[in-house]
């Protein structure tokens, strides 16, 4: 089954070169033109690739969407007390506060409370920090 798989994803790559667009072809046509309930080979295919596109859009998107704790949707909050739009729930769980580095006012879930930069200035601060940490273990060597 493995070597099927692998020559359909090498002849298919021959087409065209780039796996990425491939996969969104198939896809394509497999979910949207012909709805057919048999994926099975796709999955095993490019199953890799979707997996790696969802996760890379999922982390994106659910970036700024807090989840409502009553109806279980995801929602973009306008301000610390937003409301759920699918049922209007008042959303207890978030709480507004400034960046240390940027001074950006960000939303974040009440549970995070050791969280004081946006989601950008943390990256920039993590490598900043991991890169000290490399180096000084790199130094006592």
């Amino acid at each position: 089954f493995s070597f099927i798989c692998q020559r359909i994803r090498n002849e298919m790559l021959a087409m065209h070169s780039d796996p990425k667009f491939v996969a969104d072809a198939v896809i394509l046509g497999l979910f949207a033109v012909k709805r057919t309930k048999s994926k099975r080979i796709f999955w095993a295919v490019f199953g890799d690739i979707v997996l790696q596109n969802l996760k890379s859009n999922l982390d994106r998107q659910l970036a700024h969407l807090v989840l409502c704790h009553h109806c279980y949707t995801r929602f973009k909050p306008s301000d610390a007390a937003a409301t759920c739009v699918q049922c209007g729930t008042r959303n207890r769980g978030v709480k507004m506060f400034e960046c240390v580095d940027c001074g950006q006012q960000v939303i974040a879930d009440v549970r995070a409370n050791r969280k004081i930069r946006c989601d950008d200035c943390y990256k920039a601060y993590r490598l900043k920090y991991k890169c000290q940490k490399n180096r000084t273990y790199l130094s006592d060597k």
